[in-house]
């Protein structure tokens, strides 16, 4: 299934938005994160359909500019890539390199919500979040492991008690972080778009759209509508974040005025492909189509294919597997397949 996803918070302790643009002022991205994003761009665009480089992106990467000069992140430091995909995604990396696929602009209805998008993921870069992840994951690790090792001292029921409450404790940690990165992220991002002179409701406006077309993707999928509470997962649920992006354009006082630019924005993705781009082939459910190529596959229940511009990457519980072709458009050849 498709999933719609935009990277992506209150922390811990509660922040007010002004707080938490200060903390985040004039920090200057770490060398050795912008040398891996730059080593890795590359492989990360070949994977995600490839990037655009008309008008387009020029219209995107002026947007991401414009709101990341409120984040305190070297404007020069900042990358904004469209990448040529069929998902509903934006995500960063912690070099300053930030992605969003042509699927969740056509998701999109005016300029303000593209602002928000891009703001909530340079949110995560001036919040250096990524290296905060690293340095909580070093810790519930080590949490971890000790409460292995008391479970062997202690020994027998109570002692594998003691393990596996430390396992889930450390893991219910890290998903905790997560979720207020998350959300400070949506915090920072209302701030940086309302500083760069747009309206505040486009931060509702894009999480009220994914909302919309998760739940439509579900039933497509013949899924039910129950999800993981949110102590379960990663990511908070669309809804509670809709509510506090809410609340919090509230709190600026601007909401309803500033930047729209719908006209503007339509006119930019006029014409862009929704789903998947033809050329690269077509994944309907669990079948891969690639009419130029004259073959077709299906993947067995519980695997999903991720469409790129050489090679279909498929991914499951059981393994994984890889139909690749080179350039002059020969036949995929399958370098493994899942059991």
């Amino acid at each position: 299934m498709r999933k719609a996803f935009l990277l992506a918070t209150g922390a811990v302790v509660a922040l007010t938005s002004t707080a938490v643009t200060a903390q985040y002022a004039s920090r200057p991205l770490d060398p050795r994160y912008v040398a891996e994003a730059q080593r890795d761009h590359p492989k990360l665009v070949a994977e995600f359909g490839g990037a655009e480089t008309g008008a387009r992106a020029a219209y995107v990467d002026s947007v991401g500019r414009k709101v990341g000069a409120y984040s305190g992140v070297p404007n020069p430091s900042l990358r904004f890539t469209v990448l040529n995909s069929a998902v509903e995604n934006a995500f960063t990396v912690p070099g300053g390199y930030v992605y969003i696929t042509r699927q969740l602009l056509g998701l999109m209805d005016d300029e303000s919500q593209l602002a928000f998008a891009l703001g909530h993921e340079i949110g995560h870069v001036a919040a250096q979040h990524a290296q905060q992840r690293e340095a909580a994951s070093r810790r519930n690790s080590i949490g971890s492991i000790l409460g292995v090792l008391l479970g062997s001292v202690v020994g027998g029921s109570f002692g594998n008690y003691v393990a596996q409450r430390s396992q889930l404790s450390a893991q219910l940690q890290t998903l905790s972080f997560s979720r207020d990165q998350e959300y400070q992220s949506d915090t920072l991002g209302i701030r940086y778009m309302t500083q760069a002179g747009y309206d505040p409701a486009g931060a509702g406006g894009i999480l009220a759209a994914i909302g919309r077309a998760t739940a439509l993707e579900a039933r497509v999928q013949g899924q039910d509508s129950r999800q993981l509470p949110e102590w379960a997962s990663t990511h908070p649920l669309t809804q509670n974040r809709l509510q506090r992006a809410t609340a919090e354009a509230q709190r600026t006082r601007r909401l309803g005025t500033g930047l729209r630019n719908r006209d503007q924005f339509l006119s930019q993705i006029d014409g862009v492909y929704v789903d998947d781009d033809p050329e690269q082939g077509i994944i309907d459910g669990r079948t891969f189509t690639h009419p130029d190529l004259r073959i077709q596959f299906a993947v067995p229940v519980g695997y999903l294919m991720q469409n790129g511009t050489r090679e279909v990457s498929i991914k499951g519980s059981a393994g994984q597997a890889q139909f690749s072709g080179g350039a002059t458009r020969a036949p995929l050849n399958p370098t493994s397949a899942p059991s």
